[in-house]
């Protein structure tokens, strides 16, 4: 139920389990937590002034956006900002996505027990397809900010995002690949040393998710 993409440190069992957790604990460290606090320092600086130059409409609505936005640079790299909520920062949805990073996480957090609970394909012929569509932007844009991130510690395993240095998911890559490298003719160069994407997926949505 707990691995709408893939096999997670959450549902891994045994010899597995241990490998997902060799690979997604060293993430959460100092560096990580510096992250947070800044982040968090940043983005309730922002929401203050914004709410000096108008008060808040929707204060509930307000703290979940800074949650959110909080998650999105901590656990993803990617910075969001009060005047826009899309990747570009430039107020419109990418080419080819039907909503901005910030309205799928924010409907995927909506939908969350059915999106847990139904198969996708159901839920988009149902009055759920909002938390559906959402679900797969989401997907959509994980998987090109992993591709992304992955080319960058490929080339170089000291790479960090400059934007969000600490974050869980290239920290999450660059363990991934560290261990994969230290495997080589190693002994245990014939065991699973490295995250799938599905994998890699599947953790950062429990990161998001936790």
């Amino acid at each position: 139920m707990i691995q709408p993409y893939g096999t997670n440190v959450v549902t891994a069992e045994g010899k597995r389990w241990q490998f997902h957790y060799r690979i997604t604990a060293p993430p959460f460290n100092e560096v990580n937590n510096r992250l947070n606090w800044s982040e968090t320092l940043r983005q309730t600086q922002s929401l203050s002034d914004a709410w000096s130059r108008h008060c808040s409409r929707d204060l509930h609505l307000d703290i979940h956006s800074l949650t959110l936005n909080i998650i999105s640079c901590a656990g993803f790299g990617l910075r969001q900002d009060w005047v826009s909520d899309t990747i570009g920062n430039d107020g419109s949805i990418p080419d080819g996505h039907g909503m901005s990073f910030l309205q799928a996480i924010t409907t995927v957090v909506k939908y969350i027990v059915p999106i847990l609970l139904l198969p996708t394909k159901l839920m988009l012929y149902t009055p759920l397809r909002k938390g559906a569509k959402a679900y797969l932007e989401f997907e959509n844009y994980m998987r090109a900010v992993i591709d992304a991130e992955k080319q960058k510690v490929d080339a170089n395993t000291d790479y960090e995002n400059l934007d969000s240095r600490g974050n869980l998911l290239t920290a999450m890559l660059k363990v991934s690949a560290s261990e994969a490298k230290d495997a080589l003719g190693g002994a245990r160069s014939t065991k699973k040393t490295t995250f799938s994407d599905d994998e890699i997926l599947g953790n950062a949505f429990m990161f998001f998710l936790a």
